[in-house]
């Protein structure tokens, strides 16, 4: 029924390559597609420029095109020819540096992604060992001398939000005709808080997944002995403890990055500064607050199990006569 509806009822599978001549045609397109390649290149075409990979990048590509500008710097030359303003060029800048800044997160995720895999392959090694110590992988030592916790936190964000901020006063600090009604400092402020709100999202969905993780480990084995039971407890203390010194560290890098966004070469305000502060602590209050929560869940569980079931348990047995 398949075959009849798709209109096959008569077709040779066997001479597929022989007849329709697919393989052929796709020679023959590959060699047309370099030829064209070739013409391009003799012709004169240049394929376009790669995508800016930091932000020092952006701010140079943009604050070329606002030299340029006739009425930028108060120039009456009209030497270079562009639909683009003052204001296009400064909300472009932003725009752009917010697409570097995504990516970055994406990247971060990719690495944590990367590191959990070496983390959990290392450990199988460890446990089933099938080199001499001489000859293991050097790259266990690297990983275990990291400072614990400081990968789950992309520092190269926060460093690039203060880079694009100090650059975006220092590239268009002296242009005029602001026509679009909103401050260059309401402009930067935005940049900022949106910025930065989506840093925390990031930092907030890895720590939760970290979180869970231990959580589930741990919940593998409640039905063990109480020997393992202690060893899942100390293994979820363990992680827990990576996650508190990525809160601590989380808080030192936001308070570095209010500090320097509250200088008069950037000029944001220092309330706005302080701000971040306040929502970094709000989510690092908040894990704490889970994690407290997980804890006095446990003791309940454990006062049940050890007294309330034994109790319970004889009471059954020997009922009161």
């Amino acid at each position: 029924g398949r075959k009849s509806n798709l209109g096959v009822d008569d077709l040779d599978l066997d001479d597929i390559g022989e007849d329709e001549g697919f393989e052929d045609d796709d020679f023959e397109e590959g060699e047309k597609s370099e030829e064209d390649s070739e013409e391009l290149r003799s012709s004169g075409w240049t394929p376009p420029p790669e995508p800016p990979t930091n932000v020092s990048e952006i701010f140079e590509c943009a604050g070329a095109i606002l030299m340029l500008l006739p009425t930028a710097y108060g120039g009456d030359g009209a030497s270079f020819v562009t639909d683009l303003t003052a204001d296009e060029c400064k909300a472009m800048a932003l725009a752009s540096s917010v697409r570097l800044l995504d990516r970055l997160l994406d990247l971060h995720h990719i690495e944590l992604q990367e590191r959990t895999f070496e983390m959990q392959r290392l450990a199988n090694e460890k446990a089933f060992p099938t080199k001499p110590p001489s000859m293991q992988d050097p790259r266990s030592s690297s990983l275990d001398a990291s400072p614990s916790g400081a990968h789950l936190i992309p520092n190269s964000f926060l460093d690039s939000v203060l880079e694009a901020a100090t650059l975006y006063g220092i590239t268009f600090g002296n242009t005029r005709g602001d026509s679009s009604g909103e401050g260059d400092s309401t402009r930067l402020v935005n940049f900022v808080s949106e910025a930065f709100a989506t840093f925390l999202e990031h930092v907030r969905s890895v720590l939760l997944e970290q979180t869970v993780s231990s959580e589930s480990e741990n919940e593998s084995i409640n039905e063990e002995d109480d020997e393992n039971k202690m060893e899942s407890q100390d293994a979820g203390d363990a992680a827990y403890l990576e996650i508190s010194q990525a809160m601590t560290h989380l808080v030192r890098s936001v308070r570095d990055l209010a500090s320097g966004l509250a200088l008069p070469e950037v000029g944001i305000d220092v309330e706005v500064a302080s701000s971040l502060v306040d929502r970094t602590v709000e989510v690092t209050e908040a894990m704490v607050r889970r994690r407290v929560s997980q804890k006095f869940l446990g003791l309940r569980i454990q006062m049940l199990r050890k007294c309330l079931k034994p109790f319970s348990s004889g009471a059954i047995e020997h009922p009161a006569e």
